[in-house]
């Protein structure tokens, strides 16, 4: 599994590229091969090769140069119809493309090397129908962070034959207003910042063309000064061995130890003295490595956001690490040692 993949699947899911999929990328798929077979499309969310956005949804994809293939220097992006979807360049990363749907309709995207064509792919935009929610969770810390993860979203039939890419289009509200305030939604994730007074919430998300409420979830504030305890989880993936498929451990045996070159994310959750379960998110964390320097790394995720869960970390050389996690809004601390072997 390349680099790329990877982010993708510790970020979306944790294990939705690996087991909800298999173990084929989910972008393995002809559909996204261009015209002229010089560049493949992957990515955009969604466990599937579709070549539709929701309406309103941005898609960043990656252009894969395919055998013998090298992508110009310089590679300009396009839209022929712009007015149906949009289509750039993501900065100075010349591999990705940002599709942002604009109305109903079909256009395709054109890459050109100096005004000629080198490839190009269609795209269609249609409304989201259905969305599948990654994981339910009741409850959230009054004055923390609140996140909504997405799975799959499919278009007017409901199911995988009408499976759409692209995220970041529901229009979200909650009641009480001051429940849940929303502060980011990129891919397929949206975070809140949870009102400070502990009690109930519903927050509910609607396609943006017909108003129709594709998500509602039912939130309970737990006054934070409940958390009893902090407990973690992580999530590793090996480095991969040749002629083997990838493999991610969900959750990883404590206490952690790991292959110098495999990727570790932590997954952290609250018990109140009641004995509900709270996830804590990223937004809440901040992570200092201890330890043998050199052991363990934060991992440059090349541009795109860490998951919701936290930033992912590369275990660099052998030796014992301490990664410290500061909850300051929750008013705690937890350390997770990391042993890192050859």
């Amino acid at each position: 599994m390349d680099r790329t993949r990877i982010v993708r699947t510790l970020g979306l899911g944790l294990l939705l590229g690996l087991y909800a999929c298999g173990s084929a990328d989910p972008s393995d798929s002809d559909t996204r091969l261009g015209e002229q077979g010089k560049v493949k499309f992957t990515g955009g969310g969604g466990c599937n090769g579709s070549t539709t956005l929701a309406a309103g949804s941005k898609a960043e994809l990656t252009l894969e140069p395919q055998a013998g293939v090298t992508l110009p220097a310089s590679l300009a992006v396009s839209s022929t119809d712009a007015k149906v979807l949009t289509a750039t360049s993501a900065g100075s990363k010349k591999d990705r493309v940002i599709l942002q749907a604009v109305a109903n309709g079909s256009a395709a995207v054109e890459l050109k090397d100096n005004g000629s064509l080198f490839d190009r792919l269609g795209f269609s935009v249609a409304p989201a129908g259905k969305v599948d929610l990654e994981k339910k969770t009741d409850y959230a810390f009054a004055g923390a962070t609140h996140a909504v993860k997405l799975g799959e979203i499919y278009g007017a039939c409901g199911t995988k034959e009408c499976a759409l890419i692209g995220g970041g289009f529901l229009k979200w509200t909650a009641t009480p207003a001051a429940g849940l305030t929303l502060l980011a939604d990129a891919g397929r994730t949206a975070t809140f910042t949870s009102g400070k007074t502990a009690g109930a919430v519903t927050l509910k998300g609607a396609e943006p063309t017909s108003g129709k409420v594709l998500v509602e979830q039912a939130v309970t504030l737990v006054d934070a000064k409940s958390l009893d305890k902090v407990t973690a989880e992580a999530i590793v993936a090996p480095p991969k061995k040749n002629g083997e498929d990838q493999k991610v451990l969900d959750p990883a045996p404590m206490p952690l130890s790991v292959k110098k070159g495999s990727l570790l994310m932590i997954r952290l959750a609250g018990t109140t003295t009641d004995g509900k379960k709270v996830s804590i998110w990223g937004g809440d964390v901040a992570w200092t490595i201890g330890g043998d320097k050199g052991a363990v790394a934060l991992f440059g995720t090349d541009g795109q956001s860490s998951p919701a869960e936290g930033p992912i970390f590369s275990a660099k050389a052998a030796g014992k690490a301490k990664l410290e996690g500061k909850l300051a809004t929750l008013g705690k601390t937890i350390t997770v040692d990391v042993t890192v072997t050859d």
